[in-house]
């Protein structure tokens, strides 16, 4: 299936690849390169977000599809691998909404967390993002965050 949103694709990606190196699936040297690495070392969060776009009917992996992964299919995810393998933090893998307060900062549902805003750069004190690890991946509207919220409480 088409991967139609690489770079979203990517930003909720990405911050996985410290589990990818440490499991030995990619090297640190790819994890550096970020955008640069071929998506095909994230397949599993390839796989997961084809399920997504077929549960979605879609065509493609698409925005609908990443989201629909990443923001609710993901925590199921995480939670069953910690269960079996405990080699992972479930509060930093799970994908939370925050609103930005500044300097790096963002409250989330389960506190505060320093990130960095590379995936944002333009975002403003007040404004919500998604939170992956220690990386915003996009900017939501307020309607899209108070979602996220009811469903990660």
């Amino acid at each position: 299936m088409e991967l139609a949103d690489r770079t979203l694709f990517l930003k909720y990606a990405l911050p996985c690849g410290t589990n990818l190196v440490k499991w030995g699936r990619i090297s640190q040297a790819e994890l550096d390169r970020g955008f640069n690495m071929d998506e095909k070392a994230y397949k599993v969060g390839l796989f997961m977000c084809e399920l997504a776009a077929k549960k979605l009917g879609k065509q493609s992996i698409d925005r609908d599809a990443i989201r629909q992964y990443f923001w609710f299919d993901h925590d199921q995810a995480v939670r069953e691998h910690e269960l079996v393998h405990k080699d992972i933090k479930p509060e930093l893998c799970i994908v939370y909404p925050g609103e930005y307060l500044g300097n790096g900062l963002v409250r989330l549902p389960v506190g505060e967390r320093k990130v960095n805003i590379i995936f944002t750069p333009n975002i403003k004190k007040g404004e919500y993002a998604t939170v992956h690890y220690d990386r915003t991946c996009e900017i939501i509207t307020p309607a899209e965050y108070r979602l996220l919220l009811e469903w990660k409480k």
